[in-house]
């Protein structure tokens, strides 16, 4: 799978003579340029670095860009090329509908934001309305995703273990639980999510296929995608301080044998269209096959539609079904219309072990409130699980609550008199729920001293409606964005792009990112 086309310069030379607005079309398709993917260009090194002094655009057309050749299912790692993709803080990569950013097997990417320069991955359908003059307002699924593809394991695995990623982009699985796909921190992917393939095969804002341990990511905002926000399909690896808004079908899903925790989750479902916030399997034709899902969350705040009263906006706060475990501490669960907890499937119920204790099983929860009054706490309408069996299994932690509001702020914050501040029975061992996790004496992702870690960074969840802005420092070093008619090696310059004066004016270079980039580009 190499998708390999050159082009001829003239081809290149009158494309980029009719400037931006010949260059897609309002399908969200291009022509010369866009349909190979960019002018393939030769790299001094095996690592593509995007600086932020540009603005960068994925490759045209199904299936975005690639990093690295780690998709093919040839069974040998071996025939890898080592790629590393490095993002400096601050930079803007866009795509278009059926096009996704991958890192591949074997390949990493080193996306390092920050608080007040993250990374934004969005819809060039987005950025161009913004420049227009718009407000910035955007739908759903107006380009594929960002996704990354390793070596951990899923229960899918065959020998050799090269499972079909979803969307058709590729083989991903392995047996490295500890495989490292590189850091990713302080990144916002935005109206992600579409039928990549035209075959009904969805990716998602940020998809994790067989992602190992080894792997650093923190501080991720998933907003209003059109499928579900993060899925992991099998992996293990561990995430923290992640928000999840807006997102049409569910916020963190989860199947195939996935193995990793997360630690600090607030989620925040749309009023116009929204699924569950968790949705929790292990496999669906084999609920038994191993390795078995049974991930460690703690410290999650899930928040149904503001306007609650209709099943049309939402469902359960959590669905686990398929076989699936879960450890689950100190976690808010409220305001869905359906339900705070459905349990689906004999299989699941086994994971509980003895209902009535919440601590012989690989399905369990803590330290945790459920407030679900449009309808109920616990899912009466299933004809396999009782709602009076999922409450007894919930009502043997004594710290378990329900009957109460949780009091939160529209962020999530509790307010000072919210009952999840009120025990000192809240308190976990970070150390002991695995590596990763910090200690915590509280329910839900913020703590009870009024601070906000996501604040500054995020969109929408506190009133934040920047679609970006240019790096204060980095390569910019302070100073006013300008074009110079140049691009990272790797990238084709395409346009100079005037920025809005909302965000200081100025120009910078539209750079567009190649079909893959694998040994075959090094010199």
């Amino acid at each position: 799978m190499k998708f390999r086309k050159k082009i001829l310069a003239s081809s290149v030379t009158a494309v980029l003579s009719t400037g931006i607005s010949g260059c897609f079309h309002d399908n969200g398709s291009s022509d010369s340029v866009g349909s190979s993917g960019s002018d393939e260009k030769t790299l001094s090194s095996s690592t593509i670095t995007l600086t932020n002094d540009n603005i960068y655009l994925l490759a045209s057309g199904f299936p975005g860009t690639y990093i690295g050749n780690g998709d093919a299912a040839d069974g040998d790692t071996t025939n890898d090329d080592a790629m590393t993709l490095v993002v400096e803080p601050g930079t803007l990569i866009l795509g278009n509908e059926q096009e996704a950013l991958m890192i591949t097997r074997g390949s990493k990417i080193q996306a390092k934001g920050t608080a007040t320069d993250p990374i934004v991955m969005t819809s060039k359908k987005q950025f161009d309305n913004w420049v227009a003059g718009g407000d910035g307002t955007s739908g759903r699924g107006e380009w594929a995703g960002f996704a990354l593809m390793g070596y951990a394991k899923t229960n899918e695995c065959g020998n050799p273990c090269d499972v079909e990623a979803e969307g058709n982009i590729g083989a991903y699985g392995g047996i490295n639980d500890a495989d490292n796909s590189g850091t990713i921190e302080y990144v916002v992917v935005r109206h992600a999510g579409n039928d990549i393939d035209g075959l009904g095969n969805e990716l998602n804002g940020f998809t994790l296929f067989g992602v190992g341990s080894g792997t650093t990511i923190n501080h991720i905002q998933v907003h209003k995608g059109y499928d579900d926000g993060i899925e992991h399909f099998g992996s293990s690896d561990f995430m923290d301080h992640i928000v999840l808004t807006g997102n049409a079908d569910d916020s963190f899903d989860w199947g195939q044998g996935y193995t990793g925790g997360a630690q600090f989750i607030v989620v925040k479902k749309a009023d116009d269209d929204a699924d569950r916030a968790i949705e929790a399997d292990n496999d669906k034709k084999n609920p038994e096959a191993t390795p078995v899902s049974k991930p460690i969350l703690a410290n999650m705040t899930l928040m149904g539609p503001s306007n609650p009263g209709t099943e049309a906006t939402g469902s359960d706060g959590i669905l686990l079904r398929r076989g699936t475990g879960a450890h689950i501490y100190n976690t808010i669960i409220t305001g869905f219309p359906d339900a705070c907890i459905d349990i689906d499937g004999e299989a699941t119920l086994q994971e509980a072990g003895t209902l009535s204790d919440n601590t012989d099983g690989n399905l369990e929860i803590h330290n945790s409130l459920v407030h679900c009054p449009a309808k109920e706490d616990f899912e009466s309408g299933d004809s396999d699980i009782a709602a009076s069996d999922i409450q007894t299994w919930f009502n043997s932690d004594a710290d378990n609550m329900t009957g109460m509001a949780p009091m939160l702020a529209s962020n999530g914050q509790p307010t000072s008199n919210s009952p999840v501040l009120k025990s000192s029975s809240f308190a976990i061992n970070g150390a002991s729920l695995g590596t990763g996790f910090v200690d915590t004496d509280y329910v839900g992702a913020f703590g009870p001293n009024g601070s906000n870690w996501t604040e500054g960074w995020t969109v929408y969840l506190n009133g934040n409606t920047t679609v970006w802005e240019p790096a204060a420092g980095g390569t910019l070093n302070g100073a006013s964005p300008a074009s110079d008619g140049t691009c990272p090696e790797g990238t084709t310059f395409v346009k100079a792009i005037d920025l809005p004066a909302a965000v200081g004016g100025g120009q910078m270079d539209l750079c567009q990112l190649q079909r893959r980039y694998d040994a075959s580009d090094i010199k």
